[in-house]
């Protein structure tokens, strides 16, 4: 039997390094990852006995809050499913991202708290961008040699979303003076091909990330130039730039990113009540889910309720309301993770939502004082949460959660090496 003090930090590195590389290939090689996780925080944690009380650092307090954070959504979720009789068996499947969430949290903890100094030897904050930056090469490859929306590696709409997750971790040692050129050119490749990867994927939701990643970028710029107003014109350039690369795309014969599409959906939707598109579904569904939230907003309607109504829409309404319907009767959620956690447990139900929402925003203004690195590539996984959520429910797909988990994990570990390398930062 393999003990714990047997097991090399090198080959554990490594095998994090690759595995973190190919993570955008396969849901399961994210899994892997994923369970990683545990066996580096058992690790570190058994190297480390006797245990010491919780470090006052700032990293480590806020590993912890990410804990806290993760249990309340858990906590919450599982309370929902207890009232409306859906927990055995379980029919939830947040229960299974939140516990994903909170499991992934405790071995981020136990693995900032524990880890060795030599860690940092083994492998270095600018290699763990590296790796991140080929799992985003590798996801532009995989979007540009997919025909179909079904043939992603998870859910096009959550892939594409932990794809942005990825791209703001990379931000941050492009726009570090201390990076290495080398560093940052990597890593520019690395959001350049996740920007691709996601324009490729046509998820038209998580497209906004482009301009949180512009935007970060230029903040940095004006923050440090001493022509600042030198940088305010390169944005305005880049703010056309952008708006005439949309208006050409929009008039595109072939509509690459499924811009008028959405226009024409959004005029059905409400013109002629036709709503068998992927526009015009999130229509009608968010009119449903904002009528029943209306109705029980304390507690919900449940989750198996939830999907009755959405299954039942149109049902015993006129031929054409019913045909006008028939898209909308195939889903399962209302495309909105706000509504539709409010929908399934009223306002406990968006507690656990927002928790780890409010827990990462509050993570992010401590670090920033420490480490600003960490509060940009905090602040990216935010931003990116709460905005594709609001056209999805990206926590119905387990990749997502495991990405989000890792994403943040990885945010907190390279935060714990930069402070081992340079000490007073923590």
């Amino acid at each position: 039997m393999v003990m714990p003090n047997q097991i090399s930090v090198r080959g554990l590195a490594a095998i994090g390094w690759g595995l973190l590389a190919l993570c955008t290939l396969n849901s399961k090689i994210a899994g892997v990852l994923w369970g990683l996780g545990f066996i580096a925080a058992a690790v570190f944690a058994y190297r480390t006995r006797p245990w010491q009380s919780p470090s006052s650092s700032r990293i480590d307090q806020a590993a912890q809050i990410w804990v806290w954070s993760a249990a309340g959504a858990l906590g919450c979720w599982v309370a929902v499913a207890a009232i409306w009789g859906e927990l055995f068996p379980l029919r939830s499947g947040e229960i299974n991202s939140a516990a994903r969430l909170f499991t992934g949290a405790l071995a981020a903890y136990w693995i900032v708290r524990s880890v060795p100094p030599r860690v940092s030897m083994a492998i270095s904050p600018s290699a763990i961008s590296l790796a991140i930056a080929i799992a985003c090469v590798l996801a532009a490859f995989v979007s540009a040699l997919t025909t179909a929306r079904d043939g992603y590696p998870s859910n096009v709409i959550a892939w594409s979303s932990a794809v942005a997750l990825l791209a703001c971790l990379l931000i941050a040692p492009v726009i570090d003076r201390q990076s290495s050129f080398r560093t940052r050119v990597a890593c520019a490749l690395g959001i350049a091909s996740a920007l691709a990867a996601i324009a490729f994927s046509q998820t038209r939701g998580v497209y906004p990330v482009a301009l949180w990643i512009a935007a970060a970028a230029m903040a940095a710029g004006y923050r440090r130039s001493v022509h600042r107003i030198r940088v305010l014109t390169a944005a305005g350039i880049s703010v056309i730039a952008l708006a005439l690369a949309l208006y050409v795309a929009a008039l595109h014969p072939g509509d690459p990113l499924r811009l008028r599409q959405a226009i024409s959906d959004l005029r059905q939707a409400t013109s002629s009540q036709q709503f068998n598109s992927s526009g015009g579904a999130r229509v009608y569904l968010a009119e449903l889910g904002w009528r029943t939230v209306l109705d029980s907003p304390w507690l919900g309607i449940g989750a198996d309720q939830r999907r009755e109504l959405i299954h039942s829409s149109g049902l015993g309404e006129s031929k054409e309301r019913a045909q006008a319907l028939e898209h909308v009767r195939q889903l399962g959620h209302v495309h909105n993770a706000y509504l539709h956690h409010t929908m399934d447990g009223g306002v406990i139900g968006l507690a656990g939502f927002l928790l780890p929402l409010m827990g990462l925003m509050l993570i992010a203004v401590r670090l920033r004082r420490v480490d600003r690195s960490a509060g940009v590539q905090l602040s990216g996984i935010i931003f990116v949460h709460a905005t594709t959520n609001l056209t999805s429910v990206n926590l119905a797909h387990n990749y997502y959660a495991l990405m989000l988990a890792i994403s943040v994990a990885i945010t907190l570990v390279q935060a714990k090496l930069r402070a081992q390398l340079s000490p007073k930062q923590n």
